[in-house]
């Protein structure tokens, strides 16, 4: 548990860091809002994914409305840490 609350601070770090001053933070929240929607209208659980990954050994994406999709967890699982160039 105490592990998992570590990996969620940091992951939570990296989003704060990752956000651009330009960022729509209304949007964003409204993306995630949509998200939990999506999962009850469907009954799949839907996330957030960041099309160009916060933490990569190549590139690091953004944490702003134009970096976001929605995935299902598997997909999201599926799609791990990659990217298309």
């Amino acid at each position: 548990k105490i592990k998992r609350l570590a990996e969620c601070r940091d992951r939570q770090a990296r989003k704060i860091n990752a956000t651009p001053v330009w960022a729509d933070r209304g949007y964003i929240e409204l993306f995630y809002a949509g998200a939990k929607l999506e999962s009850a209208r469907t009954g799949l659980k839907v996330e957030v994914d960041h099309i160009v990954p916060l933490q990569h050994d190549l590139v690091c994406g953004l944490h702003c409305e134009d970096n976001m999709q929605w995935l299902t967890t598997t997909a999201n699982l599926k799609k791990s840490n990659t990217f298309i160039i």
